[in-house]
């Protein structure tokens, strides 16, 4: 991990992590700290979104972005470059000078088709016997163990098009042979379920 934070030295490490793994995280921003207090932080996740503030002020860290995090960390980045103001960026918890503030929460993101297909090439994907692919997010339902308080239980669906083309990618690419469906509740719209079957099958 030392050699990583040193080949490059990165400008900003992002973090995201459950509570059952929070000390774990802790234990990681300290040795980023210590390798690089230069290094910005950024933590995500489901327990920094529930208990962003808390967070902050116990973890070395400097940023949390809380909910969905793809348009707020593209514009966190423009803000560290000087082309965007802290105070504007949706959906952003930060320290400034000695206080903590939680900007107002961002919309959810409803066109999961609008992003780009997973950097496989930045992980080590022959170590991995498969694929992995999220086509929906949220779950309608209330289970009491679950983290819908944080995630939300409103669902939005990748379009079958969409899934089958990021399928193909991967395979063409990496030849697996096996896809891992990672949705918390992958059989829920059915009609999607079958268009995306159709797609498979007239497609060999």
């Amino acid at each position: 991990f030392q050699n990583e934070l040193n080949t490059p030295k990165p400008d900003i490490v992002g973090i995201s992590f459950r509570s059952s793994s929070y000390a774990s995280a802790k234990k990681i921003c300290s040795i980023i700290k210590e390798a690089g207090p230069g290094i910005k932080i950024l933590l995500g996740g489901h327990h920094a979104t529930a208990f962003p503030e808390d967070t902050l002020k116990d973890m070395d860290a400097d940023f949390v972005v809380r909910g969905e995090g793809e348009y707020v960390v593209a514009e966190l980045l423009e803000a560290l470059a000087g082309k965007n103001n802290l105070d504007r960026i949706k959906s952003l918890t930060y320290r400034k000078n000695e206080t903590i503030i939680s900007n107002e929460p961002a919309d959810m993101i409803e066109n999961l088709d609008a992003f780009l297909f997973p950097a496989w090439h930045l992980f080590p994907i022959e170590k991995y016997v498969t694929g992995s692919i999220l086509t929906s997010r949220g779950c309608p339902f209330s289970c009491i163990y679950c983290d819908k308080g944080v995630s939300t239980s409103k669902v939005r669906f990748r379009s079958p098009e969409n899934i089958y083309r990021e399928i193909i990618a991967f395979e063409e690419k990496y030849k697996k042979g096996r896809i891992y469906f990672v949705d918390d509740y992958f059989l829920l719209n059915k009609k999607r379920l079958l268009g995306l079957f159709d797609l498979l099958t007239n497609n060999g």
